[in-house]
């Protein structure tokens, strides 16, 4: 298995469309990019965790390739989209979470609410 290469995807939440890329291979661990940003924040950091990690890194709402909606880009609702995606749309009982930027109110806020 190639684990440095990236796999785009698609989940279609309950308001919006997140694309996100995953790569890797082991314990799940989202990265959550800053503003104005997308996944390929990541790009050169996740190849080199792959071989330990299952690394998820969405583009948040109206960012990137996800979709863009008329409100909802409060950290409350940005943490319940990337908690759906995780839990409900991958089926991750449990998975790490790193945040840079608006990434990182966005991690501290999903943090807080398990």
């Amino acid at each position: 298995m190639n684990t440095t290469a990236f796999q785009h995807y698609y989940a279609n939440l309950q308001e919006v469309r997140l694309h996100y890329v995953t790569v890797g291979q082991g314990k799940p661990v989202v990265l959550l990019h800053g503003w104005p940003q997308t996944w390929y924040e990541w790009r050169l950091i996740m190849p080199l965790l792959a071989d330990k990690y299952r690394l998820i890194a969405p583009d948040l709402r109206g960012l990137g390739d996800s979709s863009r909606t008329a409100g909802g880009y409060d950290k409350k609702t940005v943490a319940a989209d990337v908690w759906q995606l995780m839990h409900e749309h991958l089926k991750y009982d449990t998975f790490a979470v790193v945040g840079h930027d608006v990434g990182s109110v966005v991690a501290f806020r999903l943090g807080s609410r398990i």
